[in-house]
């Protein structure tokens, strides 16, 4: 089967939005004649909505790839300058796990995701369209939020690879 893969031209956003793609100010590049969009590969923020619209949920696979939630956190520790602000209090001999060790310890659990958290915490999350889905819940606790996108992408998604 030949492939005819969603590409959004000229396009510097990680997500296709309603505002794009119906009313083409940033037209998708248009599949081939008389065929259908049948993959679509890009790295960006899933919004159900618009993906349904030009992948239809009923006859599309959705597959997602992502990196793994602890690799994701060493990396933001050590990239956001928390790892050298820890090494500076306990010490340079310590591994990046046991820095992270002190780091959680010393550190509220979080009653909200705010900014910084969606980013540093869980940037999966955020790809997956934590903030969005989150935001419709505004009642909820931190966990029943959790909980309820869990189920949320787990209707979505037809198979998740990390």
């Amino acid at each position: 089967k030949r492939l005819n893969y969603v590409i959004q031209m000229l396009s510097r956003v990680h997500t296709l939005q309603l505002n794009v793609y119906p009313d083409k100010k940033r037209p998708l590049l248009p599949p081939r004649a008389g065929s259908e969009y049948n993959m679509q590969c890009q790295h960006g923020t899933f919004v159900p909505d618009v993906e349904h619209q030009i992948l239809p949920k009923e006859s599309s696979l959705y597959v997602t790839i992502v990196r793994s939630p602890v690799s994701q956190f060493k990396s933001a520790f050590s990239f956001f300058g928390a790892e050298r602000k820890m090494r500076q209090k306990y010490g340079l001999k310590l591994s990046i796990d046991e820095l992270i060790g002190h780091y959680l310890d010393s550190t509220p659990e979080p009653t909200e995701y705010n900014a910084w958290s969606s980013l540093a915490v869980n940037s999966v999350a955020k790809d997956l369209g934590w903030t969005a889905f989150s935001n419709k819940m505004e009642s909820s606790t931190l966990q029943q939020k959790i909980d309820a996108f869990i189920e949320h992408l787990d209707k979505e998604m037809d198979f998740v690879m990390i």
